[in-house]
């Protein structure tokens, strides 16, 4: 499968989800992040009402950075600094 069509699936599962975010007013949950966790409960907050007032769906966050680079740099990890993942899966 290419990357573009693997994108394009990703970004169909993510509009099938959209539904459910959409849905939900405000999320309550009561677990804390932990000391050497990053809290990214602010900026998902401001980014959620940015997509409300814009009316728009999705924001997709790539894993990689703008030159396609295998390595990415740590100024470059934008869906760690969003989300706080630090993981490999995803995009």
């Amino acid at each position: 499968m290419t990357r573009i069509s693997t994108s394009i699936i990703y970004l169909i599962l993510f509009f099938i989800n959209v539904r459910f975010v959409k849905n939900q007013q405000t999320t309550n949950f009561s677990c804390e992040p932990r000391p050497t966790q990053a809290d990214t409960t602010d900026k998902l907050q401001r980014l959620r009402a940015h997509l409300v007032n814009n009316n728009l769906f999705a924001y997709v966050i790539f894993s990689e950075d703008e030159h396609g680079s295998e390595y990415v740099q740590l100024y470059d990890e934008r869906r760690a600094w969003i989300s706080g993942f630090l993981g490999s899966a995803g995009t």
